[in-house]
């Protein structure tokens, strides 16, 4: 393909992924259709300069590396404009009106059995593939994927607030049926048999209307430093589209009002909301694994301590991280890119 199309974005940034280039001879060669890459459409020549990105950072060219990544996210930002104030308005109607005793009165109505899935989430590159891996290796666990069923259900519900929930059930609706419309969902993407992890990114938004249609569904948030958090989102290149991604500003502000929902579920939920700090977790995983598994309501199970052997498909951007075991790389990895990133810095310290 590269021989038909030189610079190609969408071939370049497909090797890339796949390859330590430092030493490599396609780094060169990159580096060589760098000039024919220009002459592309918007994205295919945005995911050219996130390979790029990725050559200049596995020679430990930061400069270059960072300058690369910046303008391959300007050019999707220009494809793709993020909205803070929609962002605002859907993380306040994710965390409205569950006061009081809310979960406890919704789980005296549900009257089906909701423990088959386990919700995961947290913001993308925080470890959630990696908890993903660890328990669909266990042998009770049948699969996992970020699925959006949740979404689903909210459009079905009409929304995602106690208040949207309230209506839904005062006109007739019943929790039996929003539960039941997404274990239907789970069943026919996952089949009947063993439990499943949805670990959709943006359940953050959706953890009222989840921990209130399924009140025995385990629910798990990964948290990872900031700095390394924000850097790891910026020079991703997330297939499906993130906009709050391309422009250090933006991810400030996405993180802020994702640590705004974090305490709020956290008063909210208690001990039913297990967070995971991705620097403890690596730092002595096996504790961590076990303290998951009891979360989950899974038993003791070898397999979950030697997930890198499962034998799966895994679709995200850290695909090739849960073939490994638990390693450290991922601590630390913003600090040599600590002074191009201080826009975020300041924004999120604002």
């Amino acid at each position: 393909m590269l021989g038909a199309r030189p610079g190609w974005g969408p071939a370049w940034l497909s090797l890339a992924a796949t390859v330590h280039l430092r030493d490599h001879p396609l780094g060169e060669r990159m580096l060589a259709e760098a000039k024919a890459a220009e002459g592309q459409a918007p994205g295919d020549y945005a995911r050219f300069c996130y390979a790029l990105g990725k050559l200049h950072a596995d020679r430990g060219e930061t400069d270059a590396a960072f300058a690369a990544y910046a303008r391959g996210a300007a050019l999707l930002k220009a494809e793709r404009p993020y909205s803070r104030a929609g962002n605002e308005a859907n993380a306040l109607a994710a965390r409205s009106g569950f006061e009081g005793d809310w979960f406890e009165r919704m789980r005296a109505r549900q009257t089906i059995a909701t423990d088959r899935p386990i919700i995961v989430t947290g913001l993308p590159r925080s470890g959630t593939t990696l908890v993903e891996q660890i328990l669909t290796s266990h042998s009770a666990v049948a699969d996992g994927a970020e699925i959006s069923v949740a979404h689903q259900v909210a459009v079905a519900t009409g929304g995602v607030s106690a208040e949207a929930i309230a209506r839904h059930l005062a006109a007739g609706g019943s929790l039996e049926a929003m539960a039941g419309l997404y274990l239907h969902l789970l069943s026919e993407r996952f089949g009947t048999a063993g439990r499943i992890v949805d670990k959709t990114i943006d359940n953050s938004r959706f953890l009222g209307l989840i921990a209130t249609m399924l009140p025995d569904a385990p629910l798990i948030w990964m948290r990872r430093d900031p700095l390394d958090s924000a850097w790891s989102c910026f020079r991703t290149f997330f297939i499906h589209g993130v906009g709050w991604s391309h422009d250090l500003g933006d991810i400030a502000h996405h993180f802020r009002l994702e640590d705004q929902l974090l305490a709020y579920w956290q008063a909210r939920l208690g001990d039913r909301l297990l967070v995971v700090p991705f620097t403890d977790f690596v730092t002595d995983p096996e504790p961590w694994i076990g303290r998951l598994l009891r979360h989950c309501g899974l038993a003791d199970e070898r397999a979950a301590y030697d997930f890198h052997q499962t034998d799966r498909v895994v679709a995200t951007a850290s695909s090739l991280q849960v073939r490994r075991p638990i390693n450290r790389d991922g601590l630390g990895v913003a600090e040599p890119y600590r002074r191009h990133l201080k826009p975020f810095v300041r924004a999120y310290a604002a």
